[in-house]
């Protein structure tokens, strides 16, 4: 009986020990699947942002006339689509235009949504 409580312990504590590490190492690969996947929206935004300012000659003013007609005569978009203007969290990225230094900030907060962070919950910006 002894070595059946002593098997069974055994077993027990071995699962326990493989289902962390097995935690830890998924965690870890959507960690880097999240930082990727954001690393890819921004990229795209940023070459839809850039086709905008060669089309109408001017950065968008928001991330929306990247996908919207604006009245600008030469928008020939949509530059994007829609479901990229959201960061991997499924929220909208902050955008700043700054025309007097013809550039624009593009940047996620991370999966906490605060500034600063760790991991998933670090922020992320974009300037062009």
């Amino acid at each position: 009986m002894k070595t059946i409580v002593v098997l069974i312990t055994t077993i027990t504590l071995l699962v326990v020990i493989i289902s962390q590490s097995f935690n830890h190492v998924t965690t870890g690969s959507r960690t880097k699947a999240t930082f990727k996947e954001n690393e890819i929206l921004l990229k795209r935004m940023a070459m839809a942002a850039k086709a905008h300012l060669h089309d109408t000659g001017q950065w968008p003013k928001h991330l929306s006339d990247l996908v919207q007609a604006t009245t600008n005569v030469n928008w020939q978009g949509p530059y994007i689509k829609a479901k990229d203007l959201l960061d991997p969290w499924g929220l909208p990225y902050a955008f700043q235009a700054d025309p007097q230094n013809n550039s624009i900030t593009v940047c996620t907060l991370g999966s906490d949504q605060q500034p600063g962070g760790d991991s998933l919950a670090s922020d992320v910006t974009l300037l062009m």
